[in-house]
């Protein structure tokens, strides 16, 4: 169920609520925040970035005004405002998302929360080669227009990302260039090509790749 299209507003009984659901946040190559079967998508624009900001925080304490300041700095009043922080969070714990408030503060617990982006890093590298991961751009096709201070907060977030998932790439293609395994080598050149700017380097190593391949015509 896709939560901004068609997933309708859930209430859980208070014996599902006592079972920890699990929020995985698909940041590699994806856009979405799961809460168990449901998936909440750009297409609930500050819902989606709501669960996004408090699932990436890891556990912290979030003040409530640092959240209005992200999602409705142009609101007609604080008490407008907060009205609308407070049907967001209602929202997000009818559909499982287990959100702790203590005073001003909110937080979801870190245990209950998975990364793809962590997941696939946590791989081995042969792991990692196989995965079926078809995209490594972070948050692909997200340009929010919620406010300024979230778009900055995206890109903060999508870049320190990227520097890893490009570090990690980097390491295996030197491996891969080592062991002669010209067929992955081909592989991961063009998945760094897909997510930073192609390097001389990158394109002498692919070359060089495709002719030990036997492709010169490609190289």
């Amino acid at each position: 169920m896709i939560l901004g299209r068609r997933c309708p507003s859930l209430v859980r009984s208070r014996n599902e609520l006592m079972v920890m659901s699990i929020i995985r946040v698909r940041l590699l190559g994806e856009c979405a925040v799961q809460v168990d079967d449901c998936r909440i998508t750009p297409d609930a624009p500050r819902l989606f970035a709501l669960s996004l900001y408090m699932a990436q925080a890891q556990g912290r304490w979030i003040h409530r005004s640092e959240l209005l300041e992200l999602l409705f700095p142009d609101a007609k009043g604080p008490t407008h405002a907060s009205h609308s922080l407070r049907q967001l969070v209602y929202r997000l714990r009818g559909i499982g998302m287990q959100i702790h408030a203590h005073g001003q503060r909110l937080q979801i617990e870190e245990a209950g929360i998975r990364s793809t982006l962590v997941e696939w890093m946590e791989l081995s590298r042969a792991e990692r080669l196989e995965a079926r991961v078809s995209d490594f751009r972070i948050l692909p096709a997200y340009e929010p227009e919620i406010s300024s201070q979230w778009t900055d907060w995206v890109e903060t977030t999508r870049t320190k990302a990227l520097s890893v998932v490009q570090h990690i790439l980097e390491a295996d293609l030197r491996a891969l260039v080592l062991e002669c395994a010209w067929g992955r080598v081909v592989e991961v050149c063009r998945r760094l090509a897909d997510i930073v700017e192609v390097s001389d380097d990158l394109v002498a190593i692919e070359s060089e790749a495709l002719m030990m391949l036997g492709k010169k015509a490609e190289a």
